[in-house]
Formats: C-alpha cells, structure tokens, sequence
C-alpha cells in the first residue's frame, strides 16, 4: 500500500484526468482494457528488439 504522502501524490496527479474521463463517458473497463491493449502491443513490439 502507498504511505500517505504517496497517495496525496497520485491523487494530485490522476484526479483531473479522471474527472475528465467520467465527464466524456468513459468507462472504467475501458480504461482497463486500453492499458490492457497498450501493454501487450508494447511487450509484442519491444520483446523480441531484446528491449524487455
């Protein structure tokens, strides 16, 4: 778990992001499934540059 300091951090960083993703209708599963989709393209394209 984050120390308190850390989580005032994050929260700094990451509140005006997700408000402005609720504000257009995003939806949290597709938040997870672009990250999804961004990770595994990204490890499919780096790993076999021998990147990973």
């Amino acid at each position: 778990m984050l120390n308190r300091h850390a989580r005032e951090l994050f929260t700094r960083l990451f509140a005006p992001l997700a408000r402005v993703l609720l504000k257009l209708g995003v939806s949290p599963d597709a938040v997870t499934f672009a990250g999804t989709a961004g990770v595994s393209i990204a490890a499919l394209v780096l790993f076999p540059l021998g990147q990973l």
